[in-house]
């Protein structure tokens, strides 16, 4: 374990900090005092003059803390923005690496709902822990228990409902949810993937695979209800049970857990694959792919907020996908 004990860099002026000095050498700041605030994203304007979010001079909203948040575990990565088209995030993911073990949990807060980003938070971290809890009991990936991480989400999501009710006529906090557990053995990949709504998994090796099977409602042409989710975390929800199915896959590929802001623009799989083909020349890490991806959304129309969290898997004997 690494530990801090003093600044590494200078809170004012980002130049290394010396030895134990308390002041910085190259413009006087206090190395212990708090950083100041960043200037304006798009003027440039001192961070003292930003307001409630906005830019005192040239009226910009600021990056909001949940509008891009990258985590980088090396093999496993995830990254969430808010899109071109949003004000604000409304999607939310966690990654782990559980010893080798890939634990991906991503949500997409229901944006006709009260408080969505908030549910969609709660809910990852809660699936996350508590398939990472559950790891420690079982022998394999396929043995962990999707239903109880589900209501385990489910649980904090009502716990939110609960602590500020949404006003008269509005639907309590919902979220969609797509959770995956997977390792490499000496067979090659082994994993589990659970979900409830459109949120998606795939895997992209030797071949291409949707792994999931969006909960919608499959109306008529014109129909305005068609398309709708039909499965969600939520106190209004009817069922919380997850679909799941395990797979096992020939490495080297990779799992790649997203929301509907990258999927609206490389619905099959073969549409991704190709994509992940040609962007991984020039970002072969998993978090550069998967910015590089959500940089595709983003260019693509970015109509929605966008999430995508991959684990990569090196080369490994082993058999088929199924």
């Amino acid at each position: 374990m690494t530990t801090s004990t003093g600044a590494d860099a200078c809170p004012a002026c980002g130049e290394p900090a010396v030895g134990a000095a308390s002041w910085c050498e190259a413009c006087g700041a206090d190395l212990d005092g708090p950083a100041p605030s960043p200037p304006c994203a798009d003027c440039g304007a001192p961070g003292e003059g930003i307001v409630d979010g906005y830019c005192g001079s040239c009226g910009a909203r600021q990056p909001g803390e949940h509008d891009h948040v990258v985590v980088d575990l090396g093999w496993v990565a995830a990254v969430t923005h808010k899109g071109s088209r949003r004000a604000g995030n409304e999607d939310a993911f966690s990654v782990t690496d559980a010893n080798g073990t890939a634990v991906i949990a991503v949500c997409d807060g229901v944006g006709s709902t009260d408080s969505p980003a908030a549910a969609a938070r709660a809910a990852a971290t809660a699936a996350s822990d508590a398939l990472s809890d559950d790891l420690r009991a079982v022998a394999v990936v396929a043995d962990v228990d999707l239903t109880k991480a589900a209501a385990a989400a489910q649980h904090q999501v009502i716990a939110i409902t609960q602590a500020d009710p949404p006003r008269a006529g509005d639907l309590p906090p919902s979220a969609t949810l797509v959770v995956a557990v997977a390792r490499a053995d000496s067979d090659g990949v082994s994993g589990v993937v659970g979900w409830l709504g459109d949120s998606r998994a795939y895997w992209v090796g030797a071949e291409a695979l949707r792994l999931t099977a969006d909960h919608v409602y499959d109306g008529p042409p014109g129909d305005e209800q068609s398309g709708s989710i039909t499965r969600w975390l939520g106190l209004d929800a009817a069922d919380v049970t997850p679909s799941s199915v395990d797979f096992r896959a020939q490495a080297p590929g990779l799992l790649i857990v997203c929301t509907d802001g990258l999927w609206r623009y490389l619905d099959e799989p073969q549409a991704l694959a190709a994509t992940v083909a040609r962007l991984r020349t020039d970002n072969p890490q998993p978090v550069q792919l998967a910015q590089a991806l959500v940089d595709y959304a983003n260019s693509s129309g970015g109509h929605d907020n966008i999430t995508v969290a991959i684990a990569e898997f090196g080369p490994n004997p082993g058999g088929d996908a199924t």
